[in-house]
């Protein structure tokens, strides 16, 4: 192991729920879709709230 550089990176318990490493453009379009199912959900709740603070999504 002499003259081999070695890097250490610390994480947390957090990296037990990774379960893939998608391309960028795949997790773009992922988070947009569960945002869109969030939105949905709560839009009954929230009303005009959700509609006045959030932006409408792209087509």
């Amino acid at each position: 192991m002499a003259g081999r550089r070695v890097y250490i990176w610390t994480v947390g318990m957090v990296q037990g729920l990774i379960d893939d490493a998608p391309a960028c453009a795949d997790l773009v379009t992922r988070i947009v879709h569960e945002e869109e199912i969030i939105r949905g959900r709560l839009a009954p709740t929230l009303g005009d709230a959700l509609a006045d603070r959030m932006p409408t999504p792209a087509t």
